[in-house]
């Protein structure tokens, strides 16, 4: 008869993810507005200049008679997808705006 080992089935499973979501910011600033929109500000323009670095890599190769890494359809994508980042970026920092701006009048109107 082969020797087997059976499964422990009495110990508890762990709570604890092997993943942790990246972030750059200390988890001791999950709940601070002005930090989130910072990071999120580092994102955007992260991924806003990639998109506008491809563009313009793709644009120069198409003018000098190269294969682009871009066609002039997918160029057209990442200028919207980079338009709507930026927009989307300018949004949360007017929200912010307008809550500091909100506590400010309270404070002051104590």
């Amino acid at each position: 008869m082969p020797n087997t080992t059976t499964p422990d089935t009495t110990a508890a499973p762990s709570t604890v993810a092997l993943h942790r979501p990246f972030s750059w910011l200390h988890s001791s600033l999950d709940d601070n507005a002005n930090a989130q929109l910072i990071a999120r500000t580092l994102d955007v323009c992260n991924g806003v200049a990639l998109c506008l670095d491809l563009v313009q890599m793709s644009d120069v190769d198409r003018a000098t008679c190269a294969q682009p890494v871009l066609s002039v359809c997918d160029s057209s994508y990442l200028m919207l997808l980079a338009t709507a980042s930026v927009k989307m970026l300018a949004d949360s920092a007017a929200g912010e705006i307008e809550s500091m701006n909100s506590r400010a009048q309270k404070g002051g109107a104590a």
